[in-house]
């Protein structure tokens, strides 16, 4: 089996898309996980976005957008801006 790296600081934020396959963040946890999904992507495809935060372990926050693809870097960046600035500041404290 490969070794896996595990990501070193205290907060982990990842807006709009995971890499490939929820295995990377169970490995990684307890490094903390923030996603935020669009609800309506068609292209990192929202529900395997969500399947992957289910497999990933605590601590981890789940914000979902309205929108496609690209809401939360247009029309939803002041809701996914906010949910990682929050979610550092939590973390970073």
């Amino acid at each position: 089996m490969a070794a896996v790296h595990r990501p070193q600081g205290p907060a982990l934020v990842f807006i709009h898309g995971f890499l490939d396959g929820a295995a990377a963040w169970q490995a990684a946890a307890p490094t903390p996980l923030l996603m935020v999904v669009a609800t309506h992507d068609t292209i990192t495809l929202t529900d395997l976005e969500l399947a992957a935060y289910e497999k990933a372990l605590q601590p981890k926050r789940l914000v979902t957008i309205e929108g496609g693809h690209f809401a939360p870097y247009l029309s939803k960046f002041d809701a996914a801006s906010t949910a990682a600035i929050e979610w550092f500041e939590q973390q970073l404290a």
